[in-house]
């Protein structure tokens, strides 16, 4: 199965993957879900496995997610991937994926449930890497619209950090492509995650869902789903 593997080589062999006729409210094409027992379940719609780029996005998507939960991206990671959201174009809507993420999630019941920013902020990450992981080229290595003279004041800037003994700037960029090496899923896991919310779920649509369509995730329990991963098949 490509995208359970996909969701190995980032470092989560422990994160199982069930494909389901259909996913609840109606648009939903993937979702997150941590059980009660500590369980961890990426849900996708079978109408996806039809679309091989689709799947891999709703995948990577979904992966933020995961890897927000298990609390493995810092803080000053996370804090940049915020920034970069927030300047960088969708390439569809022509919109900045935190406002993407405003218009579809800003007034839904999981943003009433799990508080409207980090419902936002997270969601912009999320899109936005799955994104990245298509179109990496439109990422460039600095942060988008910075002049030369600006990457020199940083660069210094960073030199003088070093020597102050403060951490330089993190590059977003670079954390998206520690994300999909594996290299972040990797890492010791804390006691506690960082995500928007206890045990419960999150989802994501189309790649132009409309907010009414944005509702707290149910995966209606298809008996015939298949569920992949180390639980049902080890070493898969």
């Amino acid at each position: 199965e490509a995208l359970r593997q996909r969701i190995k080589d980032q470092g989560l062999d422990d994160v199982l993957l069930r494909v389901q006729q259909a996913l609840s409210p109606e648009g939903v094409v993937g979702a997150y879900e941590r059980t009660a027992g500590g369980e961890r379940r990426i849900h996708v719609a079978a109408q996806i496995l039809r679309d091989v780029a689709e799947g891999r996005r709703v995948v990577d998507h979904e992966v933020v997610h995961v890897l927000r939960d298990i609390g493995v991206i810092t803080d000053d990671e996370w804090t940049s991937l915020i920034v970069l959201s927030a300047r960088q174009d969708h390439p569809v809507t022509g919109e900045s994926f935190f406002v993407k993420a405003q218009r579809l999630y800003g007034d839904t019941p999981q943003a009433k449930r799990y508080g409207r920013l980090a419902t936002i902020e997270e969601e912009a990450v999320a899109d936005m890497y799955s994104i990245y992981r298509q179109q990496p080229a439109r990422f460039a290595t600095d942060e988008p619209g910075r002049s030369i003279l600006d990457r020199m004041v940083r660069f210094l800037q960073a030199i003088i950090d070093t020597f102050r003994g403060t951490p330089a700037q993190v590059n977003p960029v670079a954390v998206m492509r520690r994300i999909g090496s594996g290299e972040v899923g990797a890492r010791p896991r804390p006691a506690e995650g960082r995500g928007y919310y206890g045990s419960g779920t999150y989802q994501s649509g189309g790649i132009n869902q409309t907010p009414q369509s944005r509702g707290d995730f149910r995966a209606r329990m298809d008996p015939n789903a298949r569920l992949i991963g180390t639980t049902d098949q080890p070493g898969a």
